[in-house]
């Protein structure tokens, strides 16, 4: 490994840190804000905000590409990524891979079919 590449890791290593800090601070206060507030509300898009933000350093991505419906149907893995699991980080950061692989070839050609068959020889 070059140092630039070094430097790459470890930078990843600290965002991602201080995702799984952010989470560990925030996860339960907004995991119920989640569930029990309305979806229209400010305290939601607040609670749904500081959810991706965090989540956008744990992953390494921009916030932009993490759905609301991807942190609803992921909660029980960003959850174990508050603790610090590798296996919960592994899985979200597969399946927002697979996510961002659908939107991009949302209209089904065999590209999608392409990217899909490349994301799963990882």
């Amino acid at each position: 490994m070059n140092k630039e590449t070094a430097e790459d890791v470890a930078l990843y290593t600290k965002k991602m840190n201080e995702g799984i800090k952010k989470l560990t601070d925030g996860f339960d206060d907004w995991n119920s804000v989640l569930i029990k507030s309305d979806k229209s509300s400010e305290e939601y898009s607040q609670a749904m905000s500081d959810m991706k933000d965090a989540m956008s350093d744990v992953l390494g991505v921009n916030e932009e590409f993490i759905s609301d419906k991807f942190i609803l149907e992921h909660l029980n893995d960003i959850q174990k990524a508050a603790t610090g699991d590798a296996e919960a980080i592994d899985r979200l950061a597969a399946a927002l891979g697979k996510e961002i692989i659908l939107d991009i070839t949302a209209d089904g050609s065999e590209a999608e079919k392409a990217a899909l068959d490349a994301h799963k020889s990882l």
